[in-house]
């Protein structure tokens, strides 16, 4: 924490066949819509000690009364938010599980959970006189699962940071992971991604990085990972990639005090309070290295001062110091607010779909007497009514998928012959994204069709 394109045809066509232009390696969030929805916990009300150091060392012995769920709209979901001139929304994707990866250091050690939540005062003051604090989001004090609450109103503070904060709030998170143990895929990767949230000021946003989770071991952990991108932070004059929505395009200032909840305690208990806006960036598949079709498992963040590009081996090691300092400072990079919004998103007219748990096996047919290549099924827009051409295979016997946007998959089993095959294409309109398969293995080649 730091104090209108005229091809107004032809640029929908590209998308949808997958012929986007190149972006850049991140976008920032120039807006988002958010609103305030109920929400109930069962912890509703404790008296405990705030931390001993920093904004409350002076009231230090004084006993906090410290209330939680307070009013019928507490927790604050973020609906939509735009980036590259898209407007992207929570992809109907299964849900994601937050993994933080600790190594122990000098000032923090086992399970420190620090996070912070909004109040329902105007403005949050250190050591208030009333000694009560009242907080509208539900209690939870483990950080994983805040984090994957959805909420733009909580999260974590300096979530990178080892050393010398003035507070006391030192921890020793290395890596965040954010987990979909069931996989994702899209046919438009420049059209689906993930968000990034930090609470603080305008032009003092935090530097991280990020990476995609390219596979997962058989605990359901990260086993590998694609290229390394870093987020550049604010320098007070400059957001660097992060964006910072006007309170007219969304943003507002939140009030909250900051908590901590050691192994010993029983509760959380404040440490600091802050009043601070939401800045936002986005990475798209695209922008993490995954083309159409490959399969992702979500995304790593890890903090800015180690080295500038570490290999997938580099960073499952989490004792590489090289690659994660465990003496990390604000000053260094670690400020980084992350808010408790970590899931897909995607626009409006596409869809990231999971991956097929138990895909039914294909039908035999003979081993190719030639590697294959690739397939190709044309038309890519028929007209209804109008069949698809598969070609580019051995004679046998295959199956395709069809995914559409609502997540549902149509198997059709069709039968080479000649080198190609006739295939009914599916009947409800909508865009499609089509994987072939043959002798229980998924055969190379991609493709995306629109039904009108």
């Amino acid at each position: 924490m730091k104090p209108a394109i005229p091809l107004a045809v032809g640029l929908p066509l590209l998308l949808l066949l997958g012929q986007n232009s190149p972006l850049t390696a991140q976008s920032p969030i120039t807006s988002y819509s958010a609103s305030y929805q109920s929400a109930s916990g069962s912890v509703q009300l404790y008296t405990a000690l705030s931390v001993s150091l920093g904004a409350f060392g002076g009231c230090y012995g004084t006993l906090f009364t410290y209330s939680y769920s307070n009013g019928t709209s507490n927790q604050y979901k973020l609906n939509s938010f735009n980036a590259n001139g898209n407007t992207y929304f929570v992809a109907p994707a299964s849900a994601s599980v937050v993994k933080l990866r600790r190594v122990n250091n000098t000032q923090a050690t086992g399970q420190r959970n620090i996070v912070y939540m909004e109040s329902t005062s105007s403005t949050a003051t250190a050591c208030p006189l009333t000694a009560a604090l009242n907080f509208k989001p539900p209690y939870v004090d483990g950080m994983e699962d805040l984090l994957a609450a959805g909420m733009l109103n909580q999260g974590t503070d300096n979530v990178f940071t080892n050393a010398s904060n003035g507070d006391g709030n030192n921890n020793n998170i290395e890596r965040v992971d954010v987990i979909f143990s069931s996989g994702l895929n899209t046919a438009i990767p420049s059209q689906a991604g993930f968000a990034i949230f930090d609470r603080g000021n305008n032009f003092q946003h935090d530097p991280f990085k990020i990476a995609a989770i390219t596979s997962l071991n058989a605990a359901g952990d990260p086993a590998g990972f694609g290229p390394v991108k870093t987020c550049i932070g604010g320098n007070g004059s400059s957001n660097g990639n992060w964006g910072h929505p006007s309170t007219a395009n969304g943003n507002k200032q939140l009030a909250c005090y900051v908590m901590r909840k050691d192994a010993s305690d029983a509760y959380l208990r404040v440490s600091s309070n802050v009043n601070q806006e939401i800045g936002g960036v986005f990475y798209t598949f695209s922008d993490l290295g995954i083309t159409a079709g490959q399969p992702l498992y979500g995304y790593a963040l890890l903090g800015p001062d180690g080295i500038a590009a570490p290999t997938s081996s580099q960073l499952l090691n989490l004792n590489d110091a090289s690659v994660y300092p465990t003496q990390t400072t604000e000053a260094m990079g670690g400020g980084l607010d992350l808010v408790a919004v970590n899931t897909v998103f995607a626009t409006g007219g596409y869809v990231t779909l999971s991956l097929p748990a138990n895909p039914a096996p294909p039908a035999p047919r003979p081993a190719p007497s030639s590697p294959v290549t690739g397939w190709q099924l044309f038309p890519t827009m028929p007209v209804q009514g109008q069949s698809l051409q598969l070609q580019g295979l051995q004679d046998g016997g295959y199956t395709l998928a069809f995914y559409s946007a609502s997540g549902v998959c149509r198997k059709v089993p069709v039968r080479i012959s000649g080198g190609k095959a006739t295939v009914p294409p599916p009947v409800v309109p909508g865009i499609y994204w089509v994987q072939v398969s043959g002798n229980d293995r998924i055969i190379p080649g991609k493709t995306n069709i629109l039904i009108q």
